[in-house]
């Protein structure tokens, strides 16, 4: 009988990575937040374009979308 396959995140390695990048996360919050929180205004100014051609290309899918059906509606008349 075999053992089931457990995800990465879930062996003892993986929790060792989780805390490693816990406490490197606190450690980098405490001793550098003047440098976090600067770092942190310019990633939102860079998500804004991401996010502008992600919307975008959801817009266009639902407009498609919205074509298909209206061609696929039986027509009265």
């Amino acid at each position: 009988m075999s053992t089931p396959h457990l995800p990465f995140w879930r062996t003892p390695l993986g929790w060792a990575c989780i805390g490693f990048a816990a406490l490197a996360a606190v450690f980098l919050a405490t001793g550098h937040a003047a440098h976090v929180l600067s770092v942190l205004a310019w990633l939102a100014l860079l998500a804004c374009p991401l996010i502008h051609v992600l919307m975008h290309r959801h817009g266009r899918q639902i407009h498609d979308r919205g074509k298909a059906e209206k061609a696929d509606a039986p027509r009265n008349g």
